[in-house]
């Protein structure tokens, strides 16, 4: 019950499953686990507990203890059933930019369902974002072991183990993860990570981001736009999302504010609404914004076209893959 009043969904799961393997003869306890597997997304369990409780004899000792506030009944909680409600409370979360947050409820999804693809990759990525890098580690290799031959967790798992300076086996896990995916994002990963390996040299960098540009890099627009001479404004294109949203976000908004107004238009690519939370660090470096979260390298040029931008620049870091393969397609005129 304290384990509820703090919001610890895992751990109410785990000790009324305790309590149930004490003695399976209570109604309450599985009247119970039918309410909370209910609030977890768990429908199958859920019925099966709720119509385990109908047959089962009431324990008046247990029956008299004061439920917490806000645990409903099994009826209303089966009724507002949703699926992984944990993982929207910790998508929300992580959309505000509230990382520790977000890092409990992916924490608890990931432990009640060590096989939520979703939940480990987000429980790394709120870590890694907090330069918890070894916790990052140790969670990506737990679901390296329920998920095995994944290589998007093998290339998260990668960039880890590149961060904490354990270059060998971060060059292991991107070897098998380029080997077994045609995902832009992970061969991406590779690249990024080969920069900070002492073990290659800047040559054998740069021609792994061209083999990159050369293998996933989009050409369906044909022939390049030209630009326009005259008095008008150039238009400054930035993609910006997957900019991490801490220091880099920062220094980036405060060069960009400092454009000549007069002379250039400014317009961001970016992940989300700009008045959302998570961009509120970048709302006065831009006069225009599209969000291309969701976008395929097709629609993404299209928006970039559309906007006539002069110069596009990437400065994502390399972070949206998706979208810097529209760059093969030479979207603006530089």
């Amino acid at each position: 019950m304290s384990a509820f009043a703090g919001g610890d969904f895992a751990a109410v799961l785990a000790h009324a499953q305790r309590a149930m393997a004490i003695d399976s003869n209570v109604r309450e306890y599985a009247e119970l686990l039918a309410v909370l597997s209910a609030l977890v997304g768990n429908i199958q369990d859920s019925s099966y507990y709720g119509k385990l409780a109908t047959a089962l004899p009431s324990a008046d000792a247990i029956g008299r203890l004061k439920l917490p506030d806000g645990l409903p009944d099994f009826s209303m909680a089966y009724l507002r059933i949703e699926r992984r409600p944990l993982l929207r409370r910790a998508v929300a979360a992580m959309e505000l930019g509230q990382w520790t947050e977000a890092e409990n409820w992916f924490g608890q999804q990931f432990d009640i369902d060590p096989t939520c693809r979703e939940a480990c990759l987000g429980l790394a990525q709120c870590m890694y974002v907090q330069r918890k890098h070894r916790a990052a580690i140790d969670a990506l290799r737990a679901a390296a072991h329920a998920l095995p031959g994944d290589a998007l967790i093998a290339s998260n798992l990668g960039a880890a183990l590149t961060a904490v300076g354990e270059f060998a086996e971060a060059r292991a896990c991107h070897r098998f993860a380029v080997a077994a995916s045609d995902d832009p994002a992970v061969h991406a990963q590779a690249a990024i990570d080969g920069i900070h390996d002492p073990e290659q040299t800047l040559v054998a960098a740069a021609a792994q981001f061209r083999a990159w540009g050369e293998r996933f890099g989009t050409e369906v627009f044909g022939v390049p736009p030209q630009r326009v001479r005259g008095t008008r404004r150039l238009t400054l294109g930035y993609v910006v999302g997957g900019v991490p949203r801490n220091l880099t976000a920062a220094g980036l908004a405060r060069v960009l504010s400092r454009h000549d107004r007069e002379r250039y238009r400014v317009v961001g690519f970016g992940f989300g609404p700009l008045s959302a939370p998570s961009n509120m660090v970048l709302q006065k470096a831009f006069e225009g914004w599209h969000d291309v979260r969701d976008m395929d390298p097709l629609t993404f040029g299209s928006v970039v076209r559309a906007e006539d931008v002069d110069i596009l620049v990437d400065a994502s870091g390399f972070n949206s893959p998706r979208l810097i393969a529209a760059f093969g397609a030479r979207l603006a005129p530089l």
